[in-house]
């Protein structure tokens, strides 16, 4: 389909897919899991195969789906190795996968959200769009602070004052500045007002803003 994107009126083709995903940037073995799908293309119930590693996992003989969205929790067993590990999930006509990291000792991680609020390392906006960041892992109450190119000599404090969950986990939706440049950017998080004797927390990614959205 075509859209139109914005005020200056470039056209975009969107190739509408399959999405499988988590808010959660990171996962500990022994905790649960939520699991997200959108743009699945059916309401009602249906059966639902969940994979680990391409092995069996659960299986749903009455999954719900809203829109062709769907969410279901799932327990990570405990003696999941650390790593990288891939959940697929399987109805009779479609099919989709991600992976997540799983980590006894997570470090704190950096991540984006889309409209269905599945986490990603990266992404691409426009200039006019907000960046919805999620983080784990950091300290509990641990005062954040958000950079765009901390490291440049353009840098912007893009919002600060954003306090951690009890979990370590935080969520925020910032406007990009009105001046951003069109290609690569970091967004840096930084911690502060921790007791003393602890290190705040520092976690960077990157993204880019684009005039038409990548296929």
């Amino acid at each position: 389909m075509k859209i139109i994107s914005d005020e200056r009126s470039h056209l975009v083709k969107r190739i509408i897919r399959t999405e499988l995903g988590s808010p959660y940037t990171q996962v500990k073995p022994g905790s649960n899991l939520l699991i997200i799908g959108g743009n699945w293309g059916f309401s009602g119930n249906q059966n639902c195969d969940l994979t680990l590693d391409g092995q069996p996992f659960l299986t749903f003989s009455d999954l719900y789906f809203n829109n062709g969205v769907f969410e279901v929790n799932v327990y990570v067993p405990v003696a999941t190795s650390p790593g990288t590990h891939q959940w697929c999930a399987i109805t009779a006509s479609r099919q989709a996968c991600f992976n997540i990291v799983v980590c006894p000792d997570c470090g704190p991680s950096l991540g984006f959200v889309d409209g269905f609020n599945i986490s990603s390392s990266t992404t691409s906006v426009f200039p006019y769009w907000n960046l919805n960041l999620v983080g784990d892992a950091f300290k509990r109450g641990e005062d954040l602070t958000v950079y765009l190119d901390r490291a440049g000599s353009n840098m912007v404090v893009l919002g600060t004052g954003f306090i951690t969950q009890p979990n370590g986990r935080f969520g925020v939706s910032l406007p990009l500045p009105k001046n951003v440049t069109y290609g690569s950017h970091t967004v840096s998080v930084l911690g502060s007002n921790l007791p003393f004797g602890e290190y705040p927390d520092f976690v960077s990614a990157t993204f880019n803003v684009v005039r038409f959205m990548p296929d």
